[in-house]
């Protein structure tokens, strides 16, 4: 295992339920903690799984000990991360958790609270539907098949109003045969996020009948990871050791739960749309691929160098996507400084590469546990009988308002003293021209910039593969590598290649997996890309035109998409804020990416089109 204790609670957050799935597979014979357990423990061997990730007592503890009761009978020393992973856990149930208002159902004894035959509702169930400035009555009951995500197969929801479907235990043994197949091979938390989210993101986290099952067990296990990383992160910068007294001291618990122990940070990158369609004619299509994918790789190393500078995985990347980011970070001062010199660094390098267009806007807000899971309390809400009940506030969607707006303010005030003087100092133009591409200066001898034409090339590359691998390292070597903005305020290196399964791992150089997973101790991540294209160039698309030969150009984008994350899952009646959830608002932003970025290729598939950009809205 990695040599970092942050790595070994992150693996425990997203293992900690993993008995759910076994549990489901074999049979109902013991508790999903036992059954957890009882599966990891086969790994407990370091001659056979010398790297697995897998392959630490502590981890199983953390799975073994993960509710109260055995927490509680255990002789667990009071500094094991398990009190920890254990709150996490409360913490991140209590977002995920709501039961469901529209229906109710009397259960007769406790073993009928649970369905394992569920199927994972569609979060868009709970989504207000305006029609013509009103909101829908229309009850809404989509499900989704229990599968795996795939590169080769779109998985969509189905009316359970209409058909019916249910998870099987035959469907669970698949997805464990996938889980026994690869889970030995992972060497650290990135990886075994990847893997969590190809196995159990369509698995149901809890199935309990009263509840609304719209959370994945990959979506709870996901926040479950991060929100422990960041507790483990606040308690060491505040030589905080007996983590029992912090997270298992029930007469404590609910002001430990008022400390703010959390960031909730916001990332947006100005100037895209004029980036990418600053082009000449000439191999047009390849320029704007390799500008779009630029801009995509770019803002993921961005997060990643933030993420690896604070020692943490991507499970602590709430969502990524049309320029914008979302992180859930410690409140540390650490955290803090890597914050403000990141978005120092990166826009000293926009202006030194492109001038004032690109810009890199930061926002962060501290925050809570109780903000995070926004319990019921005694607001002064009455049902329709008059009757006193427990509502929940406002207090997530306040969060993202505030940090929204904190990033707003930032806008108005892009620059430093030291950036502006950088952006009127006068460039040497002596014996220079403008780049045909981006205006830039470059020799009187050529007509465009390296970097331009280093894009071109890439854009060679994108139009002929849509299975990629892509390297960002220090290694300037590489003729037609592109530069990319690195934390320390030097450059990385984008080299992009046909995709292949087998990577030589290389020390400081981040891999990411284009449109196919690949699991690798140093991959970062895999990242869904809509990059179909029916024909090299857009000279292509032209001959194959019927009648005048032409282009058509479609641009849309969804409607309302901020007020959907701000009060989409806001309800009319009381409670109103019951599922406007943090959980809800990833799990939307990653359908809403699995969409743009993943299965839009298949809808343009056979069709003569090729997608320029795609993500975000």
């Amino acid at each position: 295992m990695v040599n970092n204790p942050l790595n070994e609670v992150a693996c425990a957050g997203l293992l900690h339920d993993i008995g759910k799935l076994i549990q489901r597979a074999d049979g109902f014979t013991k508790n999903h903690s036992d059954k957890g357990v009882e599966y990891l423990n086969q790994f407990l061997d370091r001659k056979k799984f010398p790297t697995a990730v897998i392959n630490s007592e502590t981890v199983v503890q953390c799975v073994r000990y993960h509710h109260a009761r055995y927490l509680r009978e255990s002789k667990l020393p009071p500094e094991h991360i398990a009190y920890i992973v254990y709150e996490a856990d409360n913490i991140a149930a209590g977002m995920d958790r709501r039961e469901d208002l529209a229906q109710e159902i009397t259960v007769v004894n406790k073993y009928e609270k649970f369905d394992k035959s569920i199927c994972l509702h569609s979060i868009f169930n709970k989504l207000k539907e305006k029609t013509n400035e009103k909101i829908s009555d229309a009850v809404m009951d989509y499900r989704f098949p229990l599968n795996n995500l795939r590169e080769d197969r779109e998985v969509y929801p189905f009316d359970a109003q209409v058909g019916t479907g249910q998870a099987t235990r035959w469907d669970y043994k698949k997805l464990k045969a996938t889980l026994d197949k690869h889970l030995p091979g992972v060497a650290e938390s990135n990886s075994l996020l990847e893997l969590l989210e190809a196995v159990t993101s369509f698995v149901p986290s809890s199935t309990n009948t009263k509840e609304v099952p719209d959370i994945s067990l990959f979506d709870h296990s996901k926040m479950t990871a991060a929100i422990a990383c960041c507790m483990y992160s606040y308690f060491a910068e505040n030589n905080i050791t007996e983590f029992k007294e912090s997270c298992f001291n029930q007469a404590t618990i609910d002001e430990n739960r008022k400390q703010n122990y959390f960031l909730l940070c916001s990332f947006d990158l100005s100037g895209i749309q004029e980036f990418i369609y600053t082009i000449a004619s000439d191999n047009a299509l390849k320029s704007l691929r390799a500008r779009s994918f630029y801009l995509e790789i770019l803002l993921e190393n961005v997060i990643d160098e933030i993420l690896t500078a604070l020692g943490l995985s991507r499970a602590n990347l709430l969502y990524i996507g049309g320029g914008h980011a979302y992180l859930l970070l410690p409140n540390t001062v650490k955290a803090k400084e890597v914050l403000a010199n990141a978005a120092e660094r990166v826009n000293t390098w926009f202006l030194d590469k492109f001038g004032t267009a690109l810009y890199l806007a930061a926002a962060w807000q501290e925050c809570s546990s109780r903000d995070l899971m926004n319990p019921r309390e005694d607001n002064g809400a009455q049902d329709r009988q008059g009757k006193n009940i427990k509502t929940r506030a406002k207090l997530t969607g306040e969060i993202f308002k505030r940090v929204s707006d904190k990033l707003s303010e930032n806008k108005l005030h892009r620059y430093s003293a030291e950036q502006l003087q950088r952006i009127f100092k006068l460039p040497d133009t002596v014996d220079t021209r403008e780049c045909k591409n981006c205006k830039n200066s470059v020799p009187t001898a050529e007509d465009v910039c390296s970097f331009c034409n280093s894009l071109i090339k890439l854009g060679g590359v994108l139009v002929q593969n849509t299975e990629l691998l892509a390297k960002v390292s220090s290694d300037c070597s590489e003729p037609d590598a592109v530069p990319l903005p690195a934390y320390d305020g030097g450059t990385r290196y984008l080299q992009v290649y046909p995709w292949q399964d087998k990577i030589s791992p290389e020390a400081n150089a981040r891999y990411y997996s284009i449109n196919k997973w690949l699991e690798g101790g140093n991959l970062a991540t895999h990242l869904w890309l809509g990059n179909y294209r029916g024909g090299q160039d857009f000279e292509d698309l032209v001959k194959d035109s019927g009648g005048i030969k032409r282009l058509g150009v479609l641009r849309a984008d969804v409607d309302d998409l901020g007020k959907t994350f701000g009060s989409g899952f806001e309800q009319d009646a009381v409670p109103k804020y019951e599922y406007a959830t943090i959980s809800r608002f990833a799990v939307l932003s990653r359908y809403l990416s699995l969409f743009f970025k993943h299965y839009i290729n298949a809808i343009c598939s056979e069709k003569k089109m090729a997608i320029v950009y795609a993500g975000g809205d």
